[in-house]
């Protein structure tokens, strides 16, 4: 749907500086790609930065009372949050096009789509094996991969043929529709015993509404205290950080490729498309296979097969972006962009890696912390992208891809974090355990 948001954005700007926007041509100046490039940054900026207040919260709450309804929360304010962008892309003659930043007000409802998503792989770590829980992840990565294989395309046909409207409302619709869906979802919480919370719900001493609050503070501050006390979770949280912020890059890979080779977006749309298909390739082709060999074949456990799969996916990531940087040919460019796809795997071995690092209660409050330093990644990617951008645009078309550099070293550094964990030596007895009680 990036296409589609982008394609709409130049269309409002391209009239606003020249009252038609017909020749496309004429919508890759300078001024307006740059004007673009802001408002789209700043989009992602505001639409991140409520998970960044209520993730850990959520996170917390979602231990306590289930992660279902917490989960059907953020779908409320997801929706409303889209909604009230395309009423500001309807109306552009009554609503200035910043206007969308306001969106992100909405995903306070539950914490937005990061809040969303951790929540549900915590469902899903919370049903499957250590063994097992890598290979699920990868494969409910794919499905989101797999619609977005479908819609890019048809979203392309429809911005040449059509208008890209169509496929803009459609996805409203669709992702309502996707989102009542989430009736049907079980509760996954009751799995699993929660000490503190027992022990909570056993105390038979009435408070005042006062020591009721106080006490909150205290539950709440007491199930977040592993997250910063113990180095392995700083790192593991800095490993979502930084890979987040490399991550934010990829929004810009359609105006970079449009701008640079002087393509339409259709067209550019059209060849962004082999990042989804790489991936969910390698989502569930290369990575379960790679995973199989490392467990079955060379006797590895699954946290350290984790940890391996993790620092060879970093390292080729690095070379992904280094090349789209370079670019000097369409085909250097879907070169990088394969790689690129390729380390998009990090992520997930990551999610499953950090499961490792905390008590099986203890699951959902971390997962949303990394929704929460996602976000903080996110809130800090869009501006500082974009403005690397212009800057890209101001030196000349050989530096245009200057995020990209940025990119890339992110992606060392996440690397590097893999690296500096301290886990149990592989074999011991010690690594089936909690490293944080």
């Amino acid at each position: 749907m990036d296409d589609i948001v982008i394609k709409i954005f130049e269309n409002i700007i391209c009239r606003q500086y020249y009252s038609s926007s017909d020749d496309e041509s004429v919508c890759k100046a300078a001024p307006i790609q740059s004007e673009l490039a802001f408002i789209n940054g700043w989009k992602d900026t505001f639409a991140a930065l409520p998970s960044i207040f209520v993730a850990v919260p959520f996170g917390v709450l979602a231990d306590r009372i289930g992660r279902k309804p917490c989960v059907l929360i953020g779908f409320l304010g997801v929706v409303l949050g889209e909604t009230w962008t395309r009423i500001v892309c309807w109306w552009p003659h009554i609503f200035p096009l910043r206007l969308v930043w306001i969106s992100g007000l909405f995903r306070i409802i539950g914490g937005g789509d990061l809040v969303v998503t951790s929540l549900v792989c915590v469902m899903v770590a919370d049903v499957f094996s250590e063994e097992d829980r890598a290979t699920a992840l990868f494969r409910l990565s794919s499905v989101v991969l797999l619609a977005d294989i479908v819609a890019t395309p048809l979203s392309a046909v429809f911005m040449t043929v059509q208008s890209p409207w169509i496929p803009y409302l459609l996805g409203l619709i669709m992702l309502a529709i996707g989102c009542m869906f989430g009736f049907l979802l079980p509760e996954t919480l009751d799995k699993f015993e929660d000490p503190a919370a027992t022990t909570a719900e056993e105390d038979p001493i009435k408070k005042t509404a006062v020591q009721e609050v106080y006490s909150r503070i205290r539950d709440f501050l007491h199930s977040t205290r592993f997250i910063w006390q113990n180095w392995n979770v700083t790192l593991g949280l800095l490993m979502f950080l930084t890979t987040t912020l490399s991550r934010q890059s990829t929004n810009l890979l359609l105006q970079y490729s449009s701008t640079k080779f002087h393509w339409t977006i259709a067209h550019a749309s059209f060849l962004l498309s082999i990042r989804g298909s790489v991936t969910i390739f390698n989502f569930l082709v290369i990575m379960p296979a790679l995973s199989a060999v490392l467990v079955k074949r060379l006797h590895m456990s699954s946290m350290w097969k984790d940890r391996r799969m993790c620092q060879a996916i970093g390292l080729i990531g690095m070379l992904g972006f280094a090349l789209i940087f370079v670019a000097p040919t369409p085909a250097t460019y879907i070169s990088g962009l394969v790689l690129a796809s390729l380390g998009a795997a990090f992520d997930v071995n990551a999610r499953s890696l950090v499961t490792y690092l905390v008590a099986p209660h203890q699951v959902g409050t971390l997962y949303s912390a990394s929704a929460m330093v996602q976000s903080l990644g996110a809130l800090l990617a869009g501006p500082l992208f974009a403005r690397l951008f212009q800057l890209g645009l101001n030196f000349g078309w050989a530096w245009l891809g200057l995020p990209f550099v940025l990119a890339g070293l992110l992606y060392a550094l996440a690397t590097g974090a893999v690296w500096c964990l301290s886990l149990s030596e592989e074999g011991s007895e010690d690594e089936r355990r909690p490293l944080v009680e």
